[in-house]
């Protein structure tokens, strides 16, 4: 190998492929992989057939003969890798025939005039530290027109070339340059929708063919290139033997290191830290949900149709979700959730119960998944709001935020004891306030709080987010907690503004996470449902408690937000699309506070949401009210570092 692999996101996304779906490479037959470490990638999709024990090229519903759209990577849908510029396109060239031949406006043979552009519909961007990165055998038509301008509906193989340095190559077809045509560079952002796989140019089946070079241009102004060696991160790969179905626990993430292509080892590639989904289980009309998970399983609590509050403990397996006895209890309005310590599997269940008063309710869940009720305790003042619920950063028990009577933010620290074989009881032992009117909140535990230039120091406690009722701006504040829970104590506030414009947020909906690695540092994970669309922030929180804005990413229309830490510096966060329908988006937060888009899984119609992750587990769970109205678990193993 040679040179520094050039780093990319995965072109593609965890709902882009069909289940038990990979996509896989050997390299590039036409170069050298193992004598320079320079490869370009053919990338296509197999999918694991479970009836033959053996790879399939096609989907499970296809039928004899097998065409061009029975293959599993066709009309696969594309990302781009990298930030930068698209510089050359095209996009109308037509694909091959449902059986492989070559279409009629594509007759020539290679070198001839008429043959079609060997690359077919493809987008090649430039970035900004001096690379090029191709996409090549694009369907015909799938690249957005505002990405690539170009209406021509034929790009030949014997279009002029030309490039005047030693050492280099023609990096790019004269016919698909914008600058040839007075189109400036279209900016192109990472995750951005680019196109889809498709069976054009001079390919003999379904697949996407990726390169990476160095460009420069000759003193013409010719673009020129010399191949790169890449690697992917934000995935993760294994070796594929044929008749040998991918090993659950075997994946390696990809984190900037070069594969060892050689051009004969097979590698499977799964784009994302979160895996298709195992099992979907609707359980009973309700609303409100909200979910915490353990060490055992789950707690999933929600208002039922009675208006009561129903609560049902959950184991996972590999395939289903298995539930417990439930309990139900009286009338509620709001409702949360939080798992009490990270070392037993119990819950605390925070209502607003029917006299409008916070109620707090332990559950004890056993080895069978039954939610057992212990010694509650009712709070005596009426009126509260909107409630939120994380585990104590010192001690077992839980931190509950909340709307209070007056219409501000209240934290309240409490303790939960296990004083004899499945009795769990709860004290409060301490609480702070804040004046400032609010609509919605949302609470988070640090047990790691260190700047990123600090090299010591844990600074324990929560951090809430809230929108203010005045004019709905975002707000963002660390409450310091002591080893016996005995003192909350309100450290920084910092309001959340656009990290490019410094511009505050006018926000529907918030909520707030946090991960990092727990033996360095953590960040706070900050979503808004702006009207604008979804802004994502990571924070760092320092020795002190104090905080500071770090990074952000940018989404469409998002509502019902719900986040969770889901591994060792990883983040998930559901939401309901403006489609109406639930996306689950993992987020990687590196040490610097980086913060980077995973991939995205989407689920069917939902009209509120809860999720939460156990990375040691290796699973996500989402409670969700579906489009039946059902109340219904979601569940999804993941692939995050087990490091918790």
């Amino acid at each position: 190998m040679i040179g520094q692999a050039y780093e990319l996101k995965v072109p593609w996304r965890g709902d882009s492929l069909p289940a038990h779906s990979y996509m896989r490479t050997a390299g590039h037959a036409d170069y050298d992989c193992a004598g320079t470490g320079v490869c370009d990638l053919d990338i296509s999709a197999m999918r694991w057939d479970a009836a033959t024990s053996n790879y399939s090229w096609y989907r499970a519903d296809a039928t004899l003969p097998y065409g061009r759209s029975d293959a599993v990577g066709w009309d696969l849908p594309l990302y781009s890798p990298v930030d930068g510029d698209i510089v050359a396109c095209f996009r109308r060239l037509p694909d091959d025939n449902e059986d492989g031949s070559e279409p009629a406006a594509c007759p020539g043979t290679s070198g001839a005039s008429n043959r079609c552009v060997a690359g077919g519909n493809h987008v090649v961007i430039r970035t900004t530290d001096g690379h090029l990165i191709s996409l090549n055998h694009l369907r015909q038509d799938s690249i957005p027109a505002a990405l690539c301008p170009i209406t021509d509906t034929m790009l030949f193989d014997d279009d002029p070339k030309v490039c005047s340095l030693s050492g280099w190559n023609a990096a790019l077809r004269e016919g698909a340059r914008l600058d040839n045509r007075s189109i400036a560079p279209i900016p192109v952002r990472k995750g951005e929708f680019v196109g889809r796989v498709g069976l054009s140019g001079n390919t003999g089946g379904v697949h996407l063919h990726m390169g990476v070079s160095e460009f420069t241009t000759d003193p013409a102004g010719n673009y020129c290139s010399r191949k790169s060696p890449s690697e992917f991160r934000e995935g993760w790969s294994q070796v594929r033997s044929p008749g040998v179905a991918p090993d659950p626990g075997d994946w390696d993430r990809l984190q900037g290191t070069e594969l060892p292509i050689d051009g004969t080892t097979d590698f499977l590639l799964w784009p994302d830290p979160i895996g298709e989904r195992v099992d979907k289980l609707q359980i009973e009309p309700g609303t409100v949900p909200a979910l915490a998970l353990t060490e055992l399983g789950g707690v999933a609590a929600y208002r039922n149709s009675a208006g009561n509050l129903a609560v049902n403990a959950m184991q996972f397996t590999s395939t289903d979700v298995l539930l417990g006895v439930g309990e139900e209890e009286g009338a509620v309005g709001e409702v949360a959730v939080s798992r009490i310590s990270g070392t037993t599997g119990h819950a605390l269940v925070a209502v607003r119960n029917g006299a409008d008063k916070l109620q707090l309710i332990p559950y004890f869940v056993n080895s069978l998944a039954d939610a057992i009720r212990g010694v509650g305790r009712t709070e005596s003042t009426a009126g509260v709001g909107q409630i939120e619920a994380t585990y104590s950063p010192t001690h077992d028990g839980a931190v509950v935020a909340f709307q209070n009577s007056t219409g501000a933010l209240s934290v309240i620290n409490y303790g939960v004891t296990l004083t004899a074989t499945e009795e769990l009881t709860v004290d409060r032992r301490s609480s702070a306030s804040h004046s400032t009117a609010i609509d919605d909140v949302d609470v988070a535990t640090v047990v790691m709080g260190r700047g990123v230039s600090e090299s010591s120091g844990a600074w324990k406690g929560v951090v809430t987010v809230e929108q203010r009722s005045s004019d709905d701006t975002v707000w963002l504040r660390t409450w310091q907690i002591n080893t016996a829970g005995t003192s909350v104590t309100l450290v920084d506030t910092q309001q959340v503004k656009d990290l490019a414009t410094n511009t505050a947020f006018t926000a529907a909906d918030v909520d707030v996470t946090v991960t990092g690695n727990l033996g360095s540092r953590e960040f706070a994970v900050v979503s808004v449902a702006t009207p604008s669309g979804l802004r994502v922030q990571t924070w760092q929180i320092s020795s002190a408690g104090l905080l500071g804005r770090v990074d952000q990413w940018d989404a469409g229309a998002a509502s019902e937000l719900s986040s969770a830490r889901a591994g060792a510096q990883d983040a998930a966060l559901g939401l309901r699309t403006g489609a109406g329908v639930m996306s689950l988006i993992s987020f990687q937060v590196d040490s610097d506070g980086g913060l980077g888009r995973a991939g995205t899984v989407d689920a069917g119609a939902v009209s509120a949401l809860a999720v939460d992750g156990r990375s040691g587990a290796q699973r996500l769970a989402a409670l969700a009210l579906d489009g039946d109205g059902e109340i219904t678990v979601f569940h999804h193993q993941t692939n995050y570092s087990s490091l918790y």
